[in-house]
């Protein structure tokens, strides 16, 4: 290149300078943002470029890109736009080329987020050898030929003499090629009866289905090379569900997944682990019935999306349940910020698939389920039975999907943890058109709180859970008692909506219909006039000017009477309600107290159970004062523990998707 031109230079020279010059065509500058833009102007020109960079910095221009992206969506539609010059990017310095200087450099995050892009727009392509495509392994007509096919069988690599396997070793990458293809001269050496096959991998997106990409395999390509039926272990350097079978709508490549087999060091940038030897259990198709419960799906990280009515929370779910990179930010009346919520979602690193709390399933979804478009549909039409929730849910889907169109997303619903209740306890006493009609009953909500506080009830005490009677209070804003009896739902406080049972923050809980009524008969409320007072003018606000317990526990202290006459409410209607989830299991083993209300409020929790001593639980003084994380609070003479548990909605909810995606298809 200097012997064209040299370094464009406007200021001084000095004796010594290299190929610096005012009419110098060279623009060095270390700013990834500027070279980015720089390129972006100069493909409009009609001209080439590429953009060569550290792949663990090539982060920084990841919302430059998702724009351009965008943009590039767009122009495809407009008739009288000319084709664009592609915007390339090349990906140096990976992990396997910076062991020298503590791994400072790995993150292969940035082809998640470029695969995450509509297929029409992106391609991505992993050179099989350290020159990037040029000859190397294969002679230069046969890597010809085989670059352009985008993935093939390496015969010579071989051992199984072009007959059924009994092992495939995939890869894709220079390095992942190179550990392939030793492991394969390894086995030749020390296990020659074992018959290899050895599959390169250079475009990435002939792993998807067509219906995924345009230059996905069909079904029947896919078999032959890869078998329908024998292990495949893919040496890739990047985030598992970008493997050769990545779970996807409409197909079943999900049976071999990958799985990440440790051994990288942590990456920088708040990335996660990013390369090994993914391990696929089972190739693409399996019996009928074969259970998909694998390793890869077990291990998955999930990102856990929890839309309430004003605010996001986002979270990463790992495979031991341990929870990172929490960020809750405001979403006023639902809208999503995306821009904000993409910076949370890269801080967070690679994901393998998204669930979303919704909080309610409706009749026709009484379990989890992958989100398609009857699933947005469905809950579009029942958006009126919790009407400050699922809009906001369905936007945080909406918005998610726009950032990582790929990503398997399953739809978690609260009410599914209630749906198998007695139908004693789901069904009201009224007319049964009613109830078959539209579907009628009692639902119960924060399903994910009630079964993560029971569930780590259980290992707080030791007890396998079988048999174990708890009664779950998870007290925040919203509200609600549950009677778990191993494991299993059986009676709750709420019913159709979130409106009935406990006195709440905003919301009135349980109150006689006929004097809903009565009010609007004789005052003239109207539906949407009395649904916005019960829904979010009544409860301790109605009674004490504030929802927020801190703010009320303050004013009690100051000798406030309507603080004392809300809080005595609060108080009467969660002892009862406590005692009827007991007697719903004819007993109670243990009682926990969850959520922020639940976790924080001691006086709530020492004047709850002052009422509740003949159920056998007494509280200790000291220890429910000085409460942090997960606690047992009971007095040395209580038969019944009393335990405190951090509310984690967002484990059971990772749980779930996990659940839902390892099931089998159809």
């Amino acid at each position: 290149m200097f012997e064209a031109t040299n370094r464009a230079w406007d200021a001084e020279l000095e004796p010594g300078d290299d190929h610096l010059a005012a009419d110098g065509r060279v623009m060095e500058v270390l700013s990834e943002h500027l070279c980015e833009g720089w390129l972006e102007g100069y493909l409009l020109t009609g001209r080439h470029g590429l953009f060569n960079c550290y792949e663990a910095f090539i982060h920084i221009v990841d919302s430059m890109f998702n724009q351009h992206a965008k943009w590039l969506k767009v122009t495809r539609q407009i008739h009288w736009r000319q084709p664009i010059a592609s915007l390339n990017y090349l990906l140096s310095s990976h992990v396997w080329r910076q062991d020298h200087n503590g791994f400072s450099h790995q993150d292969p995050g940035f082809i998640d987020h470029v695969v995450n892009k509509k297929a029409e727009v992106i391609r991505v392509y992993l050179a099989p050898d350290t020159n990037t495509l040029l000859s190397v392994d294969l002679p230069m007509d046969d890597a010809i030929a085989h670059c352009t096919r985008g993935l093939g069988i390496w015969d010579w690599a071989s051992s199984d003499a072009g007959s059924e396997p009994d092992v495939v070793l995939a890869c894709a990458g220079d390095v992942p090629t190179l550990e392939v293809l030793a492991a394969a001269d390894l086995i030749r050496q020390h296990l020659s009866e074992l018959k290899v096959r050895v599959v390169n991998v250079v475009d990435l997106m002939r792993l998807q289905p067509p219906s995924e990409h345009p230059h996905g395999l069909a079904d029947a390509e896919f078999d032959d090379i890869f078998t329908s039926d024998r292990p495949v272990i893919f040496a890739y350097h990047g985030y598992p569900w970008l493997g050769p079978l990545p779970p996807c709508d409409g197909c079943d490549r999900s049976g071999a997944r990958t799985r990440d087999e440790g051994g990288a060091h942590p990456p920088a940038h708040g990335g996660r682990e990013a390369e090994a030897s993914p391990v696929h259990a089972r190739s693409r198709r399996r019996p009928t019935g074969h259970l998909r419960l694998e390793v890869a799906v077990l291990e998955m990280r999930v990102l856990v999306v929890n839309a309430g009515s004003s605010t996001l929370k986002v979270s990463v779910v790992g495979p031991d349940d341990d929870v990172s990179g929490e960020q809750e930010f405001e979403a006023p009346g639902g809208h999503v910020d995306e821009a904000r919520l993409d910076g949370a979602i890269r801080a967070m690193g690679g994901v393998e698939a998204v669930g979303h709390r919704v909080v309610h399933g409706g009749q026709r979804y009484p379990e989890s389920v992958r989100i398609d478009a009857e699933v947005i549909r469905y809950l579009v039409s029942i958006s009126d039975l919790a009407p400050l929730h699922i809009p906001a849910s369905l936007a945080a889907m909406a918005a998610v999907r726009e950032l990582m169109p790929r990503m398997p997303a399953v739809a978690c619903f609260d009410t599914a943890f209630h749906s198998r209740m007695p139908a004693a306890a789901s069904t009201y006493a009224i007319p049964l058109e009613w109830r078959q009609r539209f579907g009628v009953r009692r639902y119960g909500f924060h399903g994910f709180s009630h079964a993560w506080a029971a569930r780590r009830a259980a290992q707080i005490l030791e007890s396998p859970g079988t048999g174990l009677k708890v009664v779950t209070c998870h007290l925040g804003s919203g509200a609600s008692v549950a009677a778990v009896w191993g494991g299993r739902s059986m009676d709750t406080t709420m019913g159709f909506t979130p409106l009935e049972g406990l006195v709440m923050a905003t919301r009135s809980g349980s109150i006689d219909p006929g004097l809903v009524l009565w009010l609007q008969r004789h005052a003239g409320i109207s539906e949407a006039e009395m649904m916005d007072a019960l829904d979010r003018h009544s409860g301790l606000e109605a009674l004490a000017g504030t929802g927020d317990m801190r703010l009320l526990l303050e004013k009690l202290s100051a000798g406030d009477e309507d603080a004392r006459l809300a809080f005595d409410v609060y108080v009467h209607r969660l002892r009862a309600c406590i005692a009827s989830m007991a007697a719903a299991m004819a007993g109670m083993d243990v009682l926990v107290f969850t959520g922020g209300v639940g976790e924080n409020a001691s006086p709530v929790r020492a004047a709850t159970v002052s009422g509740l001593r003949f159920l056998g639980v007494q509280i200790d003084r000291e220890l429910n004062g000085q409460v942090t994380g997960d606690a047992d609070i009971s007095a040395p003479s209580a038969a019944v523990p009393t335990l405190v548990v951090k509310a984690h909605e967002d484990i059971e909810v990772a749980r779930e998707v996990r659940r839902v995606l390892s099931a089998p298809a159809g």
